[in-house]
């Protein structure tokens, strides 16, 4: 299964981005923390809305038995290496989560003139959730 949304490129949309994953993913066959996604793809969208120079993006959600992939597509085909930032920074981190706190990510570039930044959440061994419940 696979979801996908148009948001403006804005930091406002975090919010709205967070709200569309979270009920894509509370809601997927697949288990994987709710939380977890719903705050890498927030990083995203805001990492978008602060160096992409695009309108709009694209959250893409695509759901499978051993977990989720999520992508994050803007109108804007300038790479961008992460950076480390200092401690004493007040931003400069949301990529070092996406790092950490997935199971893996990339960036994807298309027809010259877009650029999709991804990341994925394996579910846990046996991934797919009871319908029924626990017994």
């Amino acid at each position: 299964m696979s979801f996908s949304r148009t948001f403006p490129n804005e930091p406002a949309s975090a919010a709205a981005v967070r709200r569309f994953v979270r009920e894509i993913v509370e809601r997927a066959p697949c288990r994987v923390e709710v939380d977890r996604a719903v705050l890498l793809a927030s990083e995203l969208v805001a990492n978008a809305a602060l160096h992409a120079n695009s309108e709009e993006v694209r959250v893409h959600v695509a759901v499978a038995a051993d977990g989720v992939r999520i992508a994050v597509t803007d109108e804007d085909p300038q790479p961008f290496s992460p950076r480390r930032a200092a401690p004493d920074d007040t931003s400069g981190r949301g990529m070092q989560l996406v790092d950490r706190l997935s199971d893996g990510w990339g960036m994807d570039y298309f027809q010259r003139s877009q650029k999709s930044v991804w990341f994925h959440l394996r579910s846990p061994a046996g991934g797919v959730s009871d319908p029924a419940g626990p017994d």
